[in-house]
């Protein structure tokens, strides 16, 4: 509330706070101390303390990546958070490093989960996780268009979100059009079962 609102001295006792209480009782590597330093580091980016977000986004990648899987959602959403210092730098090269691999990660769980919702429910999901991206590339139009890697990150992570809905919907045309085989309709449902509790763990808590 207090970081909402731009009280930040009171945020920053809280969440130093939250964070030793987490460090003490749940030890320094659980994933809830990689939420309180990802907020903390948060806060220090808003008030431009870049030197003070950098190692707690390093240290909160660090836990995510040996807690989860070094592919999972919470990583890439990890690296984005870690460009955003980089952005307000001007260190263009590692923004690039950071989307791209956030973007590789989210690319292949979209792949795996998309198939198994409904149109809308495509949207919605593509909406979310493709924000960052369209970030990303406004960041290239404002400041690094003269970087080429850059030029060619900004034209594939666009090209790629725009195939990705279309990509899953021929995939459901061609479950569905196995599902009319005796053989292939039980494999068919429980991978559209697997998926769908896929989709749900997504957007349910760590």
């Amino acid at each position: 509330l207090y970081d909402s609102v731009g009280q930040y001295a009171k945020a920053e006792t809280l969440y130093l706070q939250s964070l030793k209480i987490d460090e003490a009782k749940l030890g320094k590597d659980h994933p809830n101390v990689a939420n309180d330093l990802n907020n903390l580091a948060g806060l220090y980016r808003s008030t431009s303390q870049y030197a003070k977000a950098e190692p707690l986004y390093l240290r909160s990648l660090s836990i995510w990546e040996a807690k989860l899987d070094k592919d999972h959602p919470l990583v890439a959403i990890s690296l984005n958070n870690m460009a955003l210092p980089y952005a307000s730098m001007g260190r263009s090269n590692d923004v690039a490093v950071h989307f791209e691999r956030a973007r590789r990660i989210i690319r292949c769980h979209v792949a795996g989960v998309l198939p198994a919702l409904s149109q809308r429910e495509q949207a919605s999901f593509l909406k979310t996780h493709e924000a960052d991206f369209h970030r990303a590339v406004s960041f290239g139009v404002a400041q690094a268009m003269d970087n080429p890697t850059w030029i060619e990150a900004s034209a594939e992570w666009l090209f790629n979100g725009k195939a990705v809905a279309s990509e899953a919907m021929g995939e459901r045309i061609h479950l569905g059009r196995q599902s009319s085989d005796p053989a292939a309709a039980d494999l068919v449902r429980e991978l559209g079962a697997v998926r769908a509790n896929l989709a749900r763990l997504t957007v349910s808590s760590p």
